[in-house]
Parts: structure tokens; sequence; C-alpha cells
């Protein structure tokens, strides 16, 4: 009775939640990215699967894992996992977003009910905002606008500096 009033509210019965793994997460996702043509898909050479950059380590550390037993701490260890094999912090972050999308789109589709809440590393600062200056001192001169290149700009607008008579 109960699965057939979840079904009749557009929710999935909490006894497939139960069954879902990560495998089933992961090849929605493959298949939502390649109906939506993103950028990020590759053909992978050594077996010519269909994979999203860094999906491997995902695949490695979530390999059969109940989508149920995703949670903070696994997150976390995942996290662990990563930087002791040494990748940095923003690599673990672009991973760790393919999960993350994978399970909103489990939500979306009414697989699941929720997500963990994902501890994300820090992400890398752009370049402007890391001390870098974008112009020289010397280049910023060039492009201020001074009295000369206001009389320039008037005369090409206006034609001439001089009244009309």
């Amino acid at each position: 009775m109960k699965r057939r009033t979840e079904a009749e509210k557009g929710e999935q019965p909490a006894s497939d939640i139960a069954k879902l793994r990560n495998e089933d997460i992961r090849d929605s996702l493959i298949l939502d990215y390649t109906n939506r043509k993103v950028a990020l898909l590759y053909q992978r050479k050594r077996d010519n699967a269909t994979t999203v950059q860094g999906l491997d380590y995902l695949n490695t550390f979530f390999k059969k894992k109940l989508v149920s037993q995703i949670d903070t701490d696994l997150l976390r260890k995942y996290i662990s996992w990563r930087q002791k094999e040494g990748d940095s912090d923003p690599t673990i972050r672009r991973q760790l977003k393919h999960l993350e999308v994978a399970l909103n789109l489990a939500v979306k589709e009414n697989k699941l009910k929720s997500t963990p809440y994902f501890p994300m590393p820090k992400d890398s600062e752009p370049a402007a905002m890391s001390g870098t200056r974008l112009l020289t001192r010397r280049a910023s001169v060039c492009v201020t606008p001074s009295a000369e290149h206001t009389k320039v700009f008037a005369f090409m607008i206006c034609g001439s500096a001089r009244p009309s008579t």
C-alpha cells in the first residue's frame, strides 16, 4: 500500500531508493551530459567508454556503494584520499562537482529524496584576485584619458572644435 501511495505522489518508492547505486547515478549523469552535449565528455582510449575527467577516481572510491551510504563523512574520506594521492584542492572540487551534479539530477528525477552536504576543498583564486596586476603602471598611463584625448574625441564627434558661423 505504501509503495502505491508513493507512486501516486510521483515519488520513488523507498525500496527502490535503497537499491540505488553510485553506478546508477553515474550512468544517468553521463547520459544527461551526452544529451545536453556537455563539452566535458570524451572517449577514453583504452575501452572507448564515454566519460568525464576525474570520474574514474569517483568510480574507484564509490564502487558498488549504495547512494544512501554516501554521506558527508564519506565525502571527507574521499577528499583525504585524493589529497594523499597528490591531487590539488581545485582538482578535488571539480571531481566532487560531478558527484554533486549526479546526486542533484537523481533528486530532480525523483530517484532520491535529498543529497548530503558536500564539504568542498578550497578553490583556486582567479589570477586578478591573487595580487597579479592586470596592467602595469606604465600601461595604465596609456589607457587613462587625458585632456588632449578628450579634445581629439570631441573633434571627432563634432567635426570641428570651432563654433559654426
